[in-house]
């Protein structure tokens, strides 16, 4: 069943009006706007 399962990513964006310090990067990833979904049954070649 493992074989099976799909690798979901995820895609979002948030709009800035300044380039963000050290510091703010961080804190990049939270309140993003989400997008959708994407999906892949490919295993990936590492």
């Amino acid at each position: 069943m493992a074989k099976n399962a799909l690798r979901v990513l995820a895609c979002g964006y948030k709009v800035l009006n300044k380039v963000p310090s050290h510091e703010e990067m961080k804190d990049i990833e939270k309140d993003l706007t989400f997008i959708r979904n994407v999906c892949n049954d490919r295993p990936s070649k590492t």
